[in-house]
């Protein structure tokens, strides 16, 4: 009987068989023969490290067979899953391997490749899911290639698994007055399951028609409790109604549509008052909401920009020394897809500019906030008639989702890494950011804004958030 893992037998003429798998195929097998085990073991590890001379696609680098494995498996999978392919390849496997002949990959590479990722700190679940890609990415040049696959004599330390402590009914009583009886940000996060909506306007029995998608969503996770209060009664009299009574204080994420920072202030406090802790606090709404306010700590990755506020005279001539293009917003939004200029050149006079002012004004409306914001125009990269944004929603100082903004396909790059995570604690539990790519390849960033009030992108999973959303804060 061979010894667990490896296929070595001892016949019954009293020698010894070492068989070991062609090219990767399953079920096809070479043997090889010694009078001892030991002979038998050291002639299988020789073969299994010798790098293979192939036919001409041999050639090919790793990094090359994956953009094909990637092409492959693109229409099988969910975004969010291709999207944390991407991000392990890029970020762990093809700094490494990426430029390496897939012939000349050997066991001790990919040990030796385990152990660096084991010693830099990451979980070994973590590293286990890197070998199952690199395992996957295997199988199919196996398949397509005829390569051998080696992966499946590579061997990845086991995570122990830890026996789980669970509170009797006594000790989840003590722990959940304990809790309740506290509101502080940190024993709030371990209770956070409650999701506020608005309402339709017609009724405050059903929510919002608007966010019905993200409403059914969160319905499907069956984690949250969720609470509606009037549209029209707070939009338009002032006056918090909710569709339940609150029986204990809790703590809940808003989904819904933006307000100004006095008038989140008041929501917040009277939510406060009927026992609902909103997660995030009037001043980090503010901070993220109004753009001038984050700007600073996003100023080294973002276009260059100059603040009017409300009332300030605005001298084109002044702004045509600073811009070659720029592009005007208030504090909060710019005016997108309507007859507003995207942006203004050199050529714009005072008065031309002045008249497209009152209309930009007249647009805003009731939502018009702070003041004017002028920011350098950025020339994004087009892949057909699409730009390339990514959203980025951060949760309790994680990186949460990344998610394609401008309709762009899955072949877009994605932002670097580094960039994305350079932004993960900017002072709040829950806002975005908007990252582009621009024409020369370099990605800036666009937007930030409150996670509240920030849209889920159209491609988005909307299950798949919430319960992303549910980890992240619990």
């Amino acid at each position: 009987m061979a010894r667990k893992g490896e296929n070595i037998y001892k016949r019954k003429d009293g020698r010894w068989e070492g068989r070991y798998r062609v090219n990767g195929v399953d079920n096809k097998y070479h043997s090889i023969y010694g009078k001892s085990y030991a002979e038998v073991k050291e002639k299988l590890i020789k073969i299994k490290a010798e790098p293979i001379t192939y036919n001409s696609s041999g050639m090919k680098t790793f990094g090359e067979l994956c953009v094909e494995w990637l092409s492959s498996v693109r229409v099988k999978v969910k975004t969010t899953t291709l999207s944390n392919y991407y991000m392990k390849l890029n970020k762990h496997i093809l700094p490494v391997l990426g430029n390496v002949r897939f012939s000349y990959i050997t066991i001790q590479i990919l040990q030796k490749f385990i152990e660096t990722k084991l010693n830099s700190g990451l979980s070994t679940k973590y590293v286990h899911d890197i070998i199952v890609l690199i395992k996957s990415i295997s199988k199919y040049v196996c398949r397509i290639h005829g390569y051998r696959n080696i992966i499946v004599d590579v061997t990845v330390p086991k995570s122990e698994k830890k026996d789980m402590s669970l509170l009797n009914d006594e000790q989840q009583i003590v722990l959940s007055k304990h809790l309740t009886s506290d509101l502080s940000s940190t024993n709030l996060c371990i209770l956070l399951k409650t999701i506020l909506f608005p309402s339709s306007y017609f009724s405050i029995r059903n929510v919002d028609e608007d966010l019905k998608a993200e409403y059914d969503a969160v319905v499907e996770t069956g984690l949250f409790d969720i609470v509606l209060f009037s549209y029209d009664k707070w939009f338009n009299e002032g006056e918090l109604v909710l569709n339940q009574p609150i029986d204990e204080p809790c703590e809940a994420i808003y989904r819904g549509w933006m307000m100004k920072p006095e008038k989140y202030s008041a929501f917040y406090n009277q939510l406060n008052d009927k026992g609902i802790k909103l997660i995030t606090s009037p001043n980090e709404y503010e901070h993220f909401h109004v753009f001038p306010n984050v700007y600073p700590e996003i100023i080294a990755d973002t276009a260059r920009m100059t603040v009017f506020p409300d009332g300030k005279n605005i001298n084109v001539d002044e702004l045509k020394k600073t811009f070659q293009r720029f592009m005007v917003k208030d504090y909060v939004k710019s005016v997108k897809g309507t007859t507003f200029p995207k942006y203004f050149d050199s050529s714009i006079t005072q008065e031309e500019f002045d008249e497209q002012m009152e209309k930009f004004y007249n647009y805003r409306g009731d939502l018009y906030t702070g003041g004017i914001c002028v920011k350098e125009y950025l020339s994004l990269k087009r892949y057909g008639e699409r730009t390339n944004e990514y959203r980025v929603f951060y949760m309790n100082g994680e990186i949460a989702t990344v998610s394609r903004n401008s309709g762009q396909g899955d072949y877009a790059s994605l932002p670097p890494d580094d960039l994305i995570e350079k932004y993960k604690s900017l002072g709040s539990p829950y806002y975005t950011i908007d990252y582009a790519e621009l024409d020369d390849g370099s990605w800036k960033i666009l937007e930030a804004g409150d996670g509240q009030v920030s849209g889920l992108s159209d491609n988005q999973n909307y299950y798949s958030y919430f319960r992303t959303l549910y980890h992240c804060f619990n």
